[in-house]
């Protein structure tokens, strides 16, 4: 209010005094809160110069990076969010402040990606929300900066999901308190996800229809002199891996994919990038210099996989607006380039050598699906003779397949009831159903983490767990 904002200041305490209370209403309420405090006329500001308590300074309710997609999608459609929302995150990509045309005129707006080291979004601001933005373009920040977006908005632009600044809206760039500190801390242990190497068998692909849409991707082999993996580079991306392979490089070009997803796929890791992932190529940092610091004859491998093929899209007429490019900082001024603008901070990287991915992976998937481990029950049947109920499916009589389902096992040893005593499979008195093993209730079975019957093949007429 005006009247308060004159004897108001943040971080002061106050005694208040004569005011109503009543029931929050509106959107993007930056308080999760039912009630708001309504000064009046009568209302009494005083300041409390010599406090015998402690309250904290600031009270964040901060909004994990990697919840954003669910969170937008479940906002209706036709109205605005309850809440706005708390963040926190390292700033990357810094542009210089641009004019924007709107309905309200021109406006300037600030880009950046805030990022938590797994995820990344694209951040607006607008400097009219925002006055003191300019502290952003300071020489003397300390790197990486972690800024805190108190009250901002969470935005849906051609299916991206995107942060914008409101009125409301608060930031805080590298802020000395705990929350932050650790923050700092498990950046500076854990990073980003991200391996280096050289390019070789570059696949033209295409595109591919998905639940989504069409997409198209391009397939090429990561190299770093001693292994090599498969890569999938989907969409946008494959647009910068153009523009960096039409340079002419010097010297054998590093790339750095940042940010990707690895998986286990027929006992080989494939990595393929997301919508948060980055492209670099022969950039200024240490582990990139160190693969260039390696013997000759190991670069001279390297260089020898290394293919100049351009890749390409199709269909032809797919494009990605040149300013998504000029966002992304890949085109300056007419000319590519696959670093960062000077002015801007390095990117935040750790990385992890293919070996290393390898490793991983293969741990990763032995802890997901846990082929080596039976429940004890499926241990209790082994070696004995047991009557299984069989669920045939369209393969088994269409193409004569021998893999069935099994919804669960009886003991043989158990003599077989009789009609009346069937009708009681069920009850807790049944001896014959005291030993029927329900399959189906278990989910943690070998080579089906998530399935609901067990499948079984048949080998020269014997059952054999898949």
């Amino acid at each position: 209010m005006a009247m308060a904002s004159d004897v108001v200041t943040e971080g002061k305490v106050y005694d208040i005094r004569n005011f109503n209370t009543r029931i929050a209403t509106g959107t993007l309420r930056p308080v999760l809160s039912n009630y708001c405090i309504d000064f009046t006329n009568e209302s009494i500001i005083i300041p409390v110069l010599q406090d015998d308590f402690t309250l904290p300074f600031h009270k964040f309710e901060f909004t994990d990076l990697a919840n954003l997609t669910d969170i937008v999608n479940s906002y209706p459609e036709t109205k605005c969010p309850e809440y706005s929302i708390e963040l926190i995150g390292v700033v990357q990509d810094l542009q210089e402040p641009t004019l924007v045309p709107t309905i309200y005129g021109e406006m300037q707006l600030v880009r950046f990606k805030l990022t938590d080291g797994r995820f990344s979004y694209k951040v607006n601001i607008w400097t009219d929300d925002i006055p003191n933005f300019d502290i952003f373009f300071k020489d003397d920040l300390q790197c990486p900066i972690v800024i805190i977006l108190a009250s901002a908005r969470l935005c849906k632009f051609l299916g991206i999901v995107e942060i914008a600044t409101l009125p409301s809206t608060k930031i805080y760039i590298n802020l000395e308190i705990d929350y932050v500190l650790r923050f700092r801390q498990r950046l500076a242990v854990d990073g980003f996800q991200d391996i280096a190497g050289t390019i070789r068998d570059i696949e033209r692909v295409g595109f591919i229809q998905t639940h989504v849409g069409q997409k198209n991707f391009v397939r090429f082999v990561l190299f770093d002199g001693s292994v090599s993996v498969k890569v999938t580079v989907w969409d946008e991306n494959i647009v910068v891996l153009n523009q960096i392979l039409e340079n002419n490089f010097e010297e054998i070009p590093i790339v750095v994919l940042a940010t990707m997803r690895a998986r286990l796929f027929l006992s080989s890791v494939q990595v393929s990038t997301t919508y948060n992932s980055r492209i670099y190529i022969n950039i200024t940092y240490d582990p990139i210099l160190h693969i260039r610091q390696r013997p000759i004859k190991e670069m001279q491998k390297m260089m020898s996989f290394l293919t100049t093929t351009v890749v390409t899209l199709l269909p032809e007429d797919f494009s990605i607006p040149m300013h998504r490019l000029e966002e992304e900082g890949y085109i300056s001024h007419g000319n590519t380039t696959s670093e960062p603008l000077p002015t801007l901070p390095p990117p935040i990287i750790q990385i992890v050598t293919l070996k290393e991915l390898g490793d991983k992976s293969d741990s990763d998937d032995a802890k997901n699906n846990q082929t080596d481990i039976y429940p004890s029950t499926i241990k209790e049947i082994v070696g004995k003779e047991c009557i299984f109920t069989v669920e045939m499916s369209d393969d088994n009589l269409l193409i004569q397949s021998k893999i069935f389902k099994v919804k669960d096992a009886r003991d043989t040893s158990i003599a077989t009831p009789s009609a009346s005593q069937a009708t009681l499979a069920s009850g807790s008195n049944s001896s014959y159903a005291d030993n029927i093993i329900e399959l189906s209730n278990f989910a943690g079975t070998p080579g089906s983490v998530k399935s609901y019957a067990k499948k079984i093949k048949t080998v020269k007429n014997k059952l054999t767990f898949l």
